[in-house]
């Protein structure tokens, strides 16, 4: 308790004596005061006055048709971000401020321009509303500070003025190049289609006759009569049954050869016999004979002349027959070369059928290719086509009017932004009375 009174009590003989020590030093206070007071007056009053005009431009990110300009973002709000960086870039950038220093002053020597763009440089703002940064915004403001308000307003349309100038003129020439790398990207794919086109036609004429065959394996149709696989079909088919007759006619052939050498009367085959043949007639007689000895031989010793004349005549009939019967492998050994003869013209016939069916299919096979290349040319042209369209389209567009929109113009300085004269004065009042006390 008797510490706290101690305490209260020299800060009270401390505001004691800092109240007398002003007191018998009001004097100097006020003089210092009057001083700094002075100082400030004298800026206020002198100071020159600078004045600001301001534009407020609007941007959107960019919907060009250019092939070559278009982008895809995944992230608009960083896409704009970039974009509003870019065109404070763009207004700083030489291309602008020597057209604005060219503009406001056209008699300027060109080796002067470079100090006054970087002089000019100074004095430009370019900021959003809030805040130095682009973030959550599509609207900035371009300004431009100056001693006379004349020349702030001049000197402010002229910087907005080049700057929207520069950008469309950026993007005409972006756009006018993307069309003439189309047009000259279309020109040689015209002409690659146009070769491919040509080479597909030059082989559709060479090769006209084979190329129903060709559309027919094409589009999986078949002529069952006349078709090259149902002609080898057919033919096979006539081959296998000559082939089977002629291995039956050679196993009779073997058989009869057996019986024309054999030592006894030779075997005759059904189908060998008919009415009127003379194999039949001589078959008929051996039998015949063969019978009358049988019965002579009943009655009568084998040394009966009788007899022995009808064994005689038996020989005979039995020499005749085979003759009849050489005769008859004869024919059928003409007619087995016949069938041979008729098997190789059958496969002569089914290796050209084979040979056709393959150059068909290999004409189709480049009949395809020649038409894939003249789909993937056309493809390629129409896709390049269309794009150079879009270019060309792009040309004609004013982008710096799609993209930028100028809100306000440049607004004419009826103030001055600094200095505030007032504050001036009453920052040299209360700054004099701070340093005299």
């Amino acid at each position: 308790m008797n510490g706290q009174l101690r305490n209260n009590s020299q800060v009270t003989n401390l505001l004691r004596e800092f109240i007398l020590i002003v007191f018998y030093r009001k004097q100097l206070i006020l003089a210092i005061a009057a001083a700094v007071f002075a100082l400030g007056v004298l800026a206020a009053v002198f100071l020159p006055s600078t004045y600001r005009s301001e534009a407020k431009f609007s941007v959107s990110l960019p919907q060009t048709l250019d092939p070559l300009a278009s982008r895809s973002s995944s992230d608009p709000k960083n896409a704009l971000l970039r974009f509003l960086q870019s065109q404070k870039a763009l207004i700083f950038s030489n291309r602008v401020l020597d057209k604005v220093v060219k503009a406001v002053d056209p008699d300027l020597p060109a080796d002067k321009i470079s100090d006054v763009v970087d002089a000019l440089a100074q004095k430009i703002t370019v900021e959003p509303p809030k805040g130095e940064t682009f973030e959550d915004s599509n609207v900035f403001y371009l300004s431009f500070d100056g001693k006379k308000p004349k020349n702030v307003l001049a000197t402010a349309e002229a910087l907005t003025k080049a700057y929207l100038e520069v950008y469309a003129g950026i993007y005409k020439t972006r756009s006018t190049y993307s069309y003439g790398f189309f047009k000259g990207q279309t020109d040689e794919l015209r002409d690659a289609m146009q070769k491919k086109l040509k080479a597909l036609r030059d082989y559709e004429t060479k090769n006209a006759t084979e190329l129903i065959d060709i559309l027919n394996l094409e589009s999986g149709k078949t002529n069952i009569e006349t078709g090259p696989t149902a002609m080898i079909s057919q033919l096979t088919r006539e081959k296998q049954t000559l082939e089977s007759r002629l291995t039956a006619l050679r196993v009779v052939i073997a058989g009869l050869e057996k019986e024309v050498r054999s030592e006894g009367v030779p075997a005759i085959l059904p189908e060998m016999e008919a009415t009127g043949r003379a194999i039949t007639v001589y078959k008929n007689k051996v039998a015949q004979l063969q019978l009358q000895i049988n019965e002579m031989q009943t009655q009568f010793t084998d040394d009966f002349e009788p007899i022995r004349q009808l064994r005689r005549e038996l020989e005979l009939n039995i020499e005749l027959l085979r003759k009849e019967l050489q005769l008859y492998i004869k024919a059928q050994k003409i007619e087995a070369a016949s069938l041979k003869r008729g098997i190789s013209g059958l496969d002569r016939a089914i290796m050209g059928m084979q040979g056709s069916i393959r150059d068909t299919t290999k004409k189709k096979s480049e009949y395809e290719r020649l038409k894939q290349a003249y789909e993937l040319a056309r493809q390629a042209y129409a896709g390049v086509k269309g794009k150079e369209e879009q270019a060309r389209m792009a040309t004609s567009l004013d982008y710096q009017a799609q993209d930028i929109t100028l809100v306000d113009a440049p607004s004419r300085p009826t103030a001055p932004i600094k200095p505030t004269r007032i504050l001036l004065a009453l920052l040299g009042l209360f700054g004099g009375l701070s340093m005299g006390v």
